[in-house]
Order: structure tokens, then sequence, then C-alpha cells
């Protein structure tokens, strides 16, 4: 069974950054307090074709609003939306709970 996240994610908005210089790698970063940026990952783009890569970093990076998102629609609509397990699921898998 995989490990259970203890430490909840980096709150957002994150944001794709312009790739390495020379590479198609594209870090993901969040902007601090102090102005300075921490990056939270990238992207590689190794395997990925034309703008593949670039248009995952973008959903990657949007992770924090979907999941808010999903968390307003479980809240708002409760058990009467038709496609609320596969909320729940998705919102356990995002925060590291089986699904």
């Amino acid at each position: 069974m995989g490990e259970i996240m203890t430490k909840s994610f980096r709150s957002g908005p994150w944001r794709v950054l312009p790739p390495y210089a020379g590479t198609s790698r594209f870090p993901i970063g969040a902007d601090r307090v102090d102005g300075a940026t921490d990056i939270l990952g990238e992207f590689n783009g190794q395997g990925g074709v034309g703008d593949e890569v670039t248009a995952n970093a973008r959903l990657a990076a949007a992770a924090p609003e979907l999941l808010a998102a999903l968390k307003w629609c479980k809240m708002t609509y409760g058990k009467d939306w038709p496609t609320n397990a596969a909320i729940n699921d998705t919102i356990a898998k995002a925060e590291g709970f089986p699904a």
C-alpha cells in the first residue's frame, strides 16, 4: 500500500516559470511573501510532444485551485451531485489518502 502524506501541500497560486536555458524543463514555482519564488518541482520535456509538456506543467500549476474548486463543489452540492464519489476520490488522492 502507498505511503500516506502527513503534510499538506504548498498553497497556491502556483505558476509555470520559463524553461531553464537550453532545456525543455519547466519549473513550477510559488511566490513567497518576501518576493522570492520557491521552485516546487519541474516538468521535464523528455518524452513530451510539442506543447504537451507546457500543457502538463500548466495543469500541475493549477492543482491548488482545482482542488479548492472540488472542495467547494463538495461543500456546496454535497450528496446531491451525481459525481460526488469521483470528487471524493480525487480529493483523497490529492491529499495522499487511498481513494
